[in-house]
């Protein structure tokens, strides 16, 4: 549980389902004072491999194989772990999306970041590829994006909440 915790920041709303699982599983497991379906080390990879990739979305360099060689995991093996998020690619572009609305959102004591700033803070090869991609996901462009708007809608509400529930339950 503990380890769900240490890891409350790089998870997002759409993993709630996924979570709320494994929490569910591990909570059946100690009453019944069982093993849960999902063996634990395998839990500990999961965490540990999501926690690198949030600690790296600015290097353009973080794909599937180099996580395959930094966890010396074959690719199909990776590509389990990410299975239930459309994939590793899916996963990284998705942390770097949601990472980079944040950024643009939340102004710093210099004001908003730059859009290329922010492209290339969040691992993008370029502005370009950073702002289709963008827009592909949350539906304007990121030089649309306003300080301090509610663009995130439920999601932001939904992650305090999810922050919130799985501190209670280590408690």
């Amino acid at each position: 549980m503990r380890e769900l915790v240490d890891c409350v920041d790089v998870l997002d709303v759409h993993q709630l389902p996924h979570v709320s699982q494994a929490v569910a599983m591990l909570g059946s497991a100690c009453l019944r004072g069982q093993v849960a379906d999902r063996p634990a080390p395998e839990v500990q990879l999961s965490i540990t491999i999501r926690q690198y990739i949030e600690k790296e979305l600015a290097s353009s360099g973080l794909d599937a194989e180099t996580l395959a060689h930094q966890f010396g995991l074959s690719r199909a093996t990776l590509y389990r772990q990410f299975a239930s998020e459309g994939g590793v690619q899916r996963f990284i572009r998705e942390r770097r999306l949601l990472r980079a609305m944040k950024m643009l959102t939340q102004a710093g004591p210099a004001g908003r970041p730059r859009v290329s700033t922010v492209a290339y803070a969040t691992g993008f090869a370029d502005e370009k590829t950073f702002s289709r991609a963008f827009k592909r996901r949350f539906g304007f462009l990121p030089r649309e994006t306003e300080v301090g708007s509610s663009v995130w809608g439920r999601t932001a509400d939904a992650q305090p909440v999810l922050q919130s529930w799985l501190k209670e339950l280590a408690a």
